[in-house]
């Protein structure tokens, strides 16, 4: 029983580095575009476009999401893409989703989404634009 002592100490040391390793937090903005006519919701779509773009994310191929007006990765690290970026239109306007897969980075985000506001109001100043940030947790799961 002497020795057993080393081995629970590592065990406790080996599950404390799995919850910091294995716990990954999903933050995510909402931008709710209203009163956007299918117009301006399509010149807001396009310079979402080419502001992603300038930063570097890549575009999903349309049958992945057939019915998102875009659907946005960030420049990949290690296989994983930090962010994505959602638009989607409905009746009266667009929602356009930034979710942020990291560790600790909850507001990480917050440039994105403010850039994607400007981008909105740009294209279409008579646009109300209200933006919710919801934090929820998820244990860390393997990305394709």
């Amino acid at each position: 029983m002497k020795n057993s002592k080393p081995i629970l100490c590592l065990a406790l040391v080996l599950s404390g580095a799995l919850c910091v390793t294995g716990c990954s937090s999903l933050t995510s903005s909402q931008v709710n575009c209203i009163s956007l006519s299918h117009e301006k919701a399509e010149l807001v779509r396009s310079d979402l476009n080419l502001l992603l773009v300038s930063l570097g994310f890549t575009a999903a191929r349309q049958e992945e999401f057939p019915y998102a007006a875009g659907f946005w990765y960030a420049p990949l690290r290690k296989g994983n893409a930090d962010f994505t970026v959602t638009a989607y239109t409905n009746w009266n306007g667009m929602i356009i989703y930034v979710d942020n897969y990291g560790l600790g980075r909850g507001s990480a985000n917050k440039p994105l989404t403010d850039a994607i506001v400007a981008c909105v109001q740009s294209n279409a100043p008579d646009a109300r634009v209200h933006v919710t940030v919801n934090t929820d947790y998820f244990p860390l799961w393997p990305k394709e």
